[in-house]
Protein backbone atom coordinates (compact mmCIF):
# COMPACT_ATOMS: atom_id res chain seq x y z
CA UNK A 1 0.00 0.00 0.00
CA UNK A 2 1.37 3.39 -1.11
CA UNK A 3 0.80 7.00 0.37
CA UNK A 4 -0.77 9.00 -0.68
CA UNK A 5 0.60 11.74 -2.94
CA UNK A 6 0.58 15.20 -1.22
CA UNK A 7 -1.84 17.62 -2.23
CA UNK A 8 -0.67 19.93 -4.95
CA UNK A 9 -0.41 23.30 -4.55
CA UNK A 10 -1.47 26.08 -6.99
CA UNK A 11 0.92 28.32 -7.97
CA UNK A 12 0.67 32.02 -7.51
CA UNK A 13 -0.05 32.22 -11.86
CA UNK A 14 -2.34 29.47 -11.73
CA UNK A 15 -4.70 31.47 -9.61
CA UNK A 16 -4.28 34.37 -12.04
CA UNK A 17 -5.44 32.78 -14.54
CA UNK A 18 -8.83 31.88 -13.08
CA UNK A 19 -10.15 34.70 -11.19
CA UNK A 20 -11.23 36.73 -15.08
CA UNK A 21 -13.72 33.90 -15.58
CA UNK A 22 -15.05 33.77 -12.41
CA UNK A 23 -15.54 37.59 -12.59
CA UNK A 24 -17.13 37.10 -16.28
CA UNK A 25 -19.68 34.37 -14.80
CA UNK A 26 -21.16 36.66 -12.01
CA UNK A 27 -21.41 39.00 -14.60
CA UNK A 28 -23.24 36.70 -17.33
CA UNK A 29 -25.52 36.27 -14.10
CA UNK A 30 -25.92 39.25 -12.60
CA UNK A 31 -27.07 40.37 -16.40
CA UNK A 32 -29.47 37.31 -17.11
CA UNK A 33 -30.99 38.24 -13.61
CA UNK A 34 -31.61 41.93 -14.62
CA UNK A 35 -33.07 40.88 -17.71
CA UNK A 36 -35.61 38.31 -16.17
CA UNK A 37 -36.52 41.19 -14.19
CA UNK A 38 -36.98 43.49 -16.71
CA UNK A 39 -38.88 41.13 -19.31
CA UNK A 40 -41.10 40.14 -15.96
CA UNK A 41 -42.32 43.70 -15.49
CA UNK A 42 -42.85 44.45 -19.18
CA UNK A 43 -44.99 41.24 -19.25
CA UNK A 44 -46.82 42.69 -15.97
CA UNK A 45 -47.64 46.17 -17.99
CA UNK A 46 -48.79 44.15 -20.64
CA UNK A 47 -51.30 41.87 -19.03
CA UNK A 48 -52.47 45.28 -16.87
CA UNK A 49 -52.96 47.74 -20.40
CA UNK A 50 -54.06 45.03 -22.80
CA UNK A 51 -58.06 45.38 -22.95
CA UNK A 52 -60.15 42.18 -22.44
CA UNK A 53 -61.03 40.03 -25.05
CA UNK A 54 -64.39 41.31 -26.91
CA UNK A 55 -67.03 38.62 -25.97
CA UNK A 56 -68.13 35.96 -28.62
CA UNK A 57 -71.26 35.59 -30.36
CA UNK A 58 -71.81 32.96 -28.16
CA UNK A 59 -71.35 35.20 -25.06
CA UNK A 60 -73.50 38.21 -27.05
CA UNK A 61 -76.56 35.84 -27.44
CA UNK A 62 -76.68 34.40 -24.12
CA UNK A 63 -76.02 38.07 -22.46
CA UNK A 64 -79.02 39.09 -24.20
CA UNK A 65 -81.52 36.14 -23.87
CA UNK A 66 -80.41 36.12 -20.05
CA UNK A 67 -80.95 40.05 -19.65
CA UNK A 68 -84.10 40.62 -17.82
CA UNK A 69 -86.52 43.03 -19.71
CA UNK A 70 -86.66 46.44 -18.23
CA UNK A 71 -90.28 47.81 -18.03
CA UNK A 72 -91.64 50.52 -20.56
CA UNK A 73 -91.83 53.75 -19.78
CA UNK A 74 -95.12 54.70 -21.33
CA UNK A 75 -98.00 52.13 -22.51
CA UNK A 76 -97.61 51.50 -26.59
CA UNK A 77 -99.30 54.19 -28.99
CA UNK A 78 -100.29 51.59 -30.46
CA UNK A 79 -102.54 49.74 -28.21
CA UNK A 80 -106.37 50.93 -28.04
CA UNK A 81 -107.32 53.08 -25.58
CA UNK A 82 -110.29 51.94 -23.51
CA UNK A 83 -113.51 53.72 -24.07
CA UNK A 84 -114.59 55.57 -20.88
CA UNK A 85 -117.65 55.18 -18.97
CA UNK A 86 -119.59 57.61 -21.79
CA UNK A 87 -118.10 56.29 -24.50
CA UNK A 88 -119.23 52.73 -23.60
CA UNK A 89 -122.16 53.61 -22.84
CA UNK A 90 -122.76 55.27 -26.13
CA UNK A 91 -121.69 52.63 -27.85
CA UNK A 92 -123.54 49.96 -25.78
CA UNK A 93 -126.48 51.65 -25.85
CA UNK A 94 -126.81 53.61 -28.91
CA UNK A 95 -129.50 56.26 -29.50
CA UNK A 96 -131.66 54.62 -26.02
CA UNK A 97 -130.17 50.89 -25.51
CA UNK A 98 -131.92 51.28 -21.78
CA UNK A 99 -135.71 52.04 -22.04
CA UNK A 100 -136.45 55.04 -20.21
CA UNK A 101 -140.16 55.50 -18.13
CA UNK A 102 -141.81 56.84 -21.17
CA UNK A 103 -140.78 53.79 -23.28
CA UNK A 104 -141.72 51.61 -21.05
CA UNK A 105 -145.21 53.39 -20.24
CA UNK A 106 -145.96 53.47 -24.40
CA UNK A 107 -144.36 49.92 -24.88
CA UNK A 108 -146.86 48.30 -21.33
CA UNK A 109 -150.05 50.43 -22.19
CA UNK A 110 -153.14 49.17 -24.31
CA UNK A 111 -153.20 50.87 -27.53
CA UNK A 112 -155.49 53.49 -28.31
CA UNK A 113 -159.47 52.17 -29.52
CA UNK A 114 -159.93 53.36 -32.46
CA UNK A 115 -164.09 53.90 -32.76
CA UNK A 116 -165.85 53.93 -36.56
CA UNK A 117 -167.89 56.83 -36.94
CA UNK A 118 -171.71 56.84 -37.39
CA UNK A 119 -174.05 59.17 -39.61
CA UNK A 120 -175.88 61.34 -36.83
CA UNK A 121 -178.66 61.41 -38.62
CA UNK A 122 -179.49 57.72 -37.89
CA UNK A 123 -180.00 59.08 -34.38
CA UNK A 124 -181.78 62.04 -34.84
CA UNK A 125 -184.70 62.53 -33.12
CA UNK A 126 -186.88 65.50 -35.40
CA UNK A 127 -189.54 66.27 -32.70
CA UNK A 128 -187.37 66.61 -29.75
CA UNK A 129 -184.63 68.05 -31.78
CA UNK A 130 -181.99 65.93 -30.02
CA UNK A 131 -179.75 62.71 -30.34
CA UNK A 132 -180.46 59.43 -28.38
CA UNK A 133 -178.96 55.92 -28.40
CA UNK A 134 -178.39 52.79 -26.16
CA UNK A 135 -175.91 51.14 -24.68
CA UNK A 136 -175.44 47.78 -22.97
CA UNK A 137 -178.89 46.02 -23.37
CA UNK A 138 -180.69 49.64 -22.58
CA UNK A 139 -179.27 49.54 -19.44
CA UNK A 140 -177.80 52.97 -20.25
CA UNK A 141 -180.09 55.46 -22.07
CA UNK A 142 -178.20 58.39 -23.73
CA UNK A 143 -178.74 61.75 -25.42
CA UNK A 144 -176.87 65.26 -27.15
CA UNK A 145 -179.62 67.84 -27.05
CA UNK A 146 -177.62 70.63 -29.32
CA UNK A 147 -180.35 72.51 -30.86
CA UNK A 148 -182.65 75.75 -29.55
CA UNK A 149 -181.84 76.83 -26.07
CA UNK A 150 -181.20 73.94 -24.22
CA UNK A 151 -177.53 72.17 -25.20
CA UNK A 152 -177.02 69.49 -22.61
CA UNK A 153 -175.78 65.97 -22.98
CA UNK A 154 -175.29 63.23 -20.37
CA UNK A 155 -176.51 59.04 -19.85
CA UNK A 156 -178.61 57.59 -17.56
CA UNK A 157 -179.32 54.16 -16.06
CA UNK A 158 -182.02 51.86 -15.60
CA UNK A 159 -180.14 49.93 -12.73
CA UNK A 160 -178.27 51.24 -9.85
CA UNK A 161 -174.89 51.93 -10.04
CA UNK A 162 -172.35 51.40 -7.34
CA UNK A 163 -170.66 54.92 -7.76
CA UNK A 164 -173.78 56.87 -7.12
CA UNK A 165 -175.18 54.12 -4.41
CA UNK A 166 -177.71 57.05 -3.09
CA UNK A 167 -179.38 56.55 -6.59
CA UNK A 168 -181.32 53.45 -5.54
CA UNK A 169 -184.65 53.38 -7.87
CA UNK A 170 -184.30 53.32 -11.25
CA UNK A 171 -187.69 54.34 -11.60
CA UNK A 172 -187.61 57.48 -9.31
CA UNK A 173 -184.29 57.51 -8.08
CA UNK A 174 -182.44 57.09 -11.21
CA UNK A 175 -178.31 57.70 -11.47
CA UNK A 176 -177.49 60.16 -14.24
CA UNK A 177 -174.42 62.61 -15.58
CA UNK A 178 -175.24 65.67 -17.52
CA UNK A 179 -172.68 67.94 -19.45
CA UNK A 180 -173.80 71.35 -19.77
CA UNK A 181 -172.07 74.03 -22.47
CA UNK A 182 -169.82 74.77 -19.58
CA UNK A 183 -168.24 73.71 -16.77
CA UNK A 184 -167.69 70.16 -15.81
CA UNK A 185 -169.69 66.94 -16.02
CA UNK A 186 -172.23 66.06 -13.00
CA UNK A 187 -173.43 63.00 -11.50
CA UNK A 188 -176.66 63.20 -9.56
CA UNK A 189 -180.10 61.35 -9.24
CA UNK A 190 -182.86 62.22 -11.36
CA UNK A 191 -186.72 61.38 -11.31
CA UNK A 192 -187.10 61.84 -14.28
CA UNK A 193 -186.50 60.02 -18.11
CA UNK A 194 -184.48 62.83 -19.46
CA UNK A 195 -182.82 60.67 -22.34
CA UNK A 196 -185.38 58.04 -22.23
CA UNK A 197 -187.32 57.81 -25.62
CA UNK A 198 -189.31 55.06 -27.55
CA UNK A 199 -187.67 53.29 -30.39
CA UNK A 200 -184.03 54.74 -29.63
CA UNK A 201 -181.25 52.84 -31.85
CA UNK A 202 -178.39 51.26 -30.40
CA UNK A 203 -174.84 52.99 -30.41
CA UNK A 204 -172.45 49.59 -31.12
CA UNK A 205 -169.42 48.54 -29.44
CA UNK A 206 -166.47 50.52 -31.68
CA UNK A 207 -168.98 52.88 -32.44
CA UNK A 208 -168.61 57.07 -31.56
CA UNK A 209 -171.41 59.62 -32.62
CA UNK A 210 -170.40 63.00 -33.22
CA UNK A 211 -172.96 66.30 -33.28
CA UNK A 212 -171.08 69.76 -32.99
CA UNK A 213 -168.28 69.67 -30.65
CA UNK A 214 -169.36 66.44 -28.49
CA UNK A 215 -168.37 63.28 -29.10
CA UNK A 216 -169.54 59.87 -27.55
CA UNK A 217 -167.70 56.51 -28.13
CA UNK A 218 -168.85 52.98 -27.05
CA UNK A 219 -166.60 50.84 -25.49
CA UNK A 220 -167.28 47.03 -24.10
CA UNK A 221 -167.91 48.45 -21.11
CA UNK A 222 -169.75 51.56 -21.15
CA UNK A 223 -169.63 55.07 -23.08
CA UNK A 224 -167.41 57.97 -22.74
CA UNK A 225 -168.04 61.54 -23.96
CA UNK A 226 -165.93 64.64 -24.33
CA UNK A 227 -166.60 68.47 -25.45
CA UNK A 228 -164.19 68.93 -27.43
CA UNK A 229 -164.61 72.64 -27.16
CA UNK A 230 -164.13 72.68 -23.54
CA UNK A 231 -162.19 70.25 -23.03
CA UNK A 232 -164.95 68.38 -20.37
CA UNK A 233 -166.44 64.87 -20.84
CA UNK A 234 -168.01 61.74 -18.78
CA UNK A 235 -168.10 58.49 -18.09
CA UNK A 236 -170.78 56.10 -18.03
CA UNK A 237 -171.33 52.40 -17.40
CA UNK A 238 -172.90 49.86 -15.13
CA UNK A 239 -170.33 50.51 -12.19
CA UNK A 240 -169.67 54.25 -12.25
CA UNK A 241 -171.01 57.92 -13.46
CA UNK A 242 -167.88 60.14 -13.25
CA UNK A 243 -167.28 63.39 -14.60
CA UNK A 244 -164.30 63.90 -17.18
CA UNK A 245 -161.75 65.16 -16.21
Amino acid sequence: MTEDAPLRRRRPEERDRSAPWIAVIIAALAVAFVLFLLLNGRDDEQDTASPSPAPTATETLTETVTEEPTEPTSEPSTRAEEPTTTDATQATTGPSATPTETDTAAATSAPEPTFAAVDPAAFHDEGLGAYFFTALGEQLRCGLFTEGDTRLSGCQATVVVPSLPECDSPESNAPIVTLGETGPAFPECTAQGIFVVEETPELAVGQSLTVDTITCSRDEEGISCYNEETGYGFRASLEEFTAVP
